[in-house]
């Protein structure tokens, strides 16, 4: 299997997060400024971090923690040289069980060539 062919294959894996070595989701901190008024559009009733009332004029900022996800092609590039195809098929069954998703028919399935 080329490259090619995994991108391909990692183009159609379902989205599974990144773990580091330890076996942890790995999660990052993001921060978001937003203004009052678009919170107090989201949310009426909003207060800030002590308890006082939203100003529209005023910009907040929002910290909020956004799990990353895997990035399957290296992943399989990886796993291709470390353990061959055998651990290519049991990565993707992963991928598809981790999501509780059936495998598709005729994944591994090398294309036929068209008569000449």
């Amino acid at each position: 299997m080329n490259n090619a062919k995994l991108r391909a294959l990692a183009q159609k894996l379902p989205s599974i997060p990144m773990v580091d070595e330890k076996g942890n989701i790995v999660q990052r901190v993001f921060m978001e400024g937003k203004y009052g008024h678009e919170l107090l559009e989201a949310n009426p009733d909003a207060k800030d971090k002590d308890g006082n009332p939203i100003k529209p004029k005023q910009r907040y900022v929002q910290y909020f923690k956004r799990t990353i996800p895997a990035n399957h092609f290296e992943n399989l590039s990886r796993i291709k040289k470390e353990k061959g195809m055998p651990g290519v098929k049991a990565y993707v069954f992963m991928c598809y069980k981790h999501n509780k998703m059936e495998i598709p028919e005729g994944l591994f399935d090398e294309p036929k060539p068209e008569p000449c």
